[in-house]
């Protein structure tokens, strides 16, 4: 996954080096953006989801795989034929306009088509090897994907035509390095009948799963609707800015769900001690890892800007939006971690209240009161979220809160120490350089919570030891 999230920056990184903030480089974002929000609008993702919990338990797992695919190609072929006839209206979804269009002729139509439809396949396909175990070779393709479309930009001749060529290659070779998976051939054969019940399931299922990237989905089409009514340069700027989010929340994520949620699913109930003392231990280190990721942010982006764009007027806007990234990375980083409680609990309700809640407040935000700061208002509808889950388990969260924060010295230790930090800049470390503020900011924080956590871990065991 890490290695998928870096070559996406690189994949960015040669969009923006290259393109600027630019009436063209909107058009490259929404191509780059299409074939893999389309799928998302049509539950691809959810269906990966699904596939993961159902293929093991179906007793023709591969019969079953093969019926859904075909299920959900319907779509795939009613977009193509909408592409063609109404490209300006499918394409205003994801931020397409007038410029994208008339650049684009009938045979791109239909190749922007099959590349959706090639993506949806990808997705779907990494489900069903998701099934079987097989998380990092489905990881994998995505880098696979970025370093071919990397390759096309610097080849190209940096046109519209040229990419969405570009993007074919990427694709296609994502999903060949995809089949040569075993088990992804296996999961093929045509099936002469499907299964009215087990169809059934995957349906019921999805709808669980959809809850769950609702509102991402939510925010991606509102930002890209808005986009096409925006200056030159708007989409490629929150396209940018939501992707730097995803990365850096995504990557806590995925330690969130690696670490911390088998520990929390094998306790035997939510209330025991034994939860308790895990949740709060982590739910102590995401604040530590939120406090430090404050502390180090806004120098790291303002130098990731001064790298991405050659011009200084686009640095500047790129910078305007530190604040509005750093909040959502933070309020994000903690829903993540809160996401456990109902995944444990097995609580769909809660959550698909909430996210309705967000999706409703970004709609009213966006079109009625006609906010274009995209980024906050995703910062503002997660935090809503974030409230319904703690409300809706009040009293757990306040004997959570004063678990992790009221008993331990290490979240006090981290805030002192983040100010000594400060100080001794702001006295003797000032620096006009960027990329040397950033790199020092980072490794003062890692080894000061190294250190912070080997002192706490090594005073609780010999405490443990004396006992």
């Amino acid at each position: 996954m890490l290695v998928g999230r870096l070559t996406g920056f690189g994949r960015d990184y040669s969009i923006a080096s290259e393109f600027g903030l630019t009436e063209l480089s909107d058009a490259l974002v929404v191509l780059l953006v299409f074939p893999e929000l389309i799928p998302q609008i049509f539950l691809a993702s959810s269906l990966a989801v699904s596939l993961v919990k159902l293929l093991p338990k179906a007793e023709k797992a591969t019969h079953l795989f093969s019926s859904v695919i075909i299920f959900f190609s319907i779509p795939y072929i009613l977009l193509a034929s909408l592409l063609i006839a109404v490209p300006l209206g499918i394409l205003n979804l994801v931020g397409g306009d007038e410029y994208l269009v008339a650049n684009l002729g009938t045979h791109h139509l239909f190749l922007i088509a099959c590349i959706t439809f090639v993506s949806y396949l990808s997705i779907v396909i990494c489900g069903g090897i998701n099934a079987y175990s097989k998380f990092g070779f489905s990881q994998s393709s995505v880098a696979v994907l970025n370093l071919i479309l990397i390759f096309t930009i610097y080849v190209g001749e940096g046109s519209i035509e040229s990419f969405i060529y570009g993007l074919l290659f990427a694709y296609v070779g994502r999903l060949m390095w995809i089949m040569v998976e075993p088990k992804a051939r296996t999961l093929f054969e045509l099936p002469t009948s499907t299964d009215a019940a087990q169809l059934k399931v995957v349906l019921r299922v999805l709808l669980t799963a959809f809850a769950v990237s609702a509102v991402m989905l939510g925010l991606n089409i509102v930002s890209r609707f808005i986009s096409g009514d925006q200056e030159s340069g708007f989409a490629s700027q929150v396209h940018y800015q939501l992707r730097v989010v995803d990365m850096l929340v995504g990557i806590l994520s995925a330690f969130i769900s690696v670490v911390w949620l088998p520990r929390l699913v094998t306790c035997s109930r939510i209330a025991s001690a034994g939860f308790i003392r895990l949740y709060s231990q982590g739910l102590r280190q995401t604040f530590i890892c939120v406090l430090f990721g404050l502390y180090c942010l806004d120098s790291a982006l303002t130098f990731l800007w001064s790298i991405y764009f050659n011009e200084f007027s686009d640095q500047a806007i790129m910078q305007e939006s530190n604040g509005a990234i750093i909040s959502l990375f933070s309020i994000g980083a903690f829903s993540s971690f809160f996401g456990c409680l109902w995944v444990v609990k097995n609580d769909w309700k809660t959550p698909s209240i909430a996210l309705a809640l967000t999706l409703i407040f970004m709609m009213f935000t966006t079109n009625v009161i006609g906010v274009t700061e995209i980024v906050l208002v995703a910062s503002a509808s997660l935090l809503i979220a974030l409230m319904v889950v703690l409300a809706a388990n009040a009293k757990f969260s306040i004997l959570i809160f004063r678990q992790a924060f009221g008993s331990d010295w290490l979240v006090p230790s981290s805030l002192i120490a983040i100010a000594g930090l400060l100080g001794v800049e702001q006295l003797f470390m000032t620096t006009d350089d960027l990329g040397y503020l950033a790199a020092r900011r980072a490794s003062m924080a890692i080894c000061v919570v190294a250190l912070l956590s080997y002192y706490y871990t090594f005073s609780k065991l010999n405490g443990e030891g004396a006992k």
